[in-house]
């Protein structure tokens, strides 16, 4: 979690990047409590109980990897992917690389 809060630290700043949690559980509540243990300040959302089958799920490529509690899915202004998954630690240069070519 310390590497995503140092992500979201570096760019909240720029109107052009939003940081979006979602949780996969069977109820709302342990994402609540996630989001109180943790402290977080960006938008967090609950998506439903982990079903790879259902079409947000293979649309964002959820359910290409275990359940990883940090996959992730860069998402651009025009709303099409433009990266899924992998390591997390490729997040912020990725992120760097899209802000400084608008």
């Amino acid at each position: 979690m310390p590497y995503v809060n140092a992500i979201y630290q570096s760019f909240r700043s720029d109107k052009r990047f939003v940081m979006i949690g979602l949780n996969v559980d069977d109820t709302p509540r342990p994402a609540l409590q996630f989001v109180q243990k943790n402290n977080l300040s960006w938008l967090q959302g609950y998506v439903g109980p982990w079903m790879p089958d259902t079409p947000i799920m293979k649309q964002y490529g959820v359910g290409l990897y275990d359940p990883d509690p940090n996959y992730y899915c860069l998402v651009g202004p025009d709303g099409r992917i433009i990266a899924l998954g992998g390591y997390i630690e490729a997040v912020k240069p990725a992120i760097q690389n899209i802000l400084s070519d608008k």
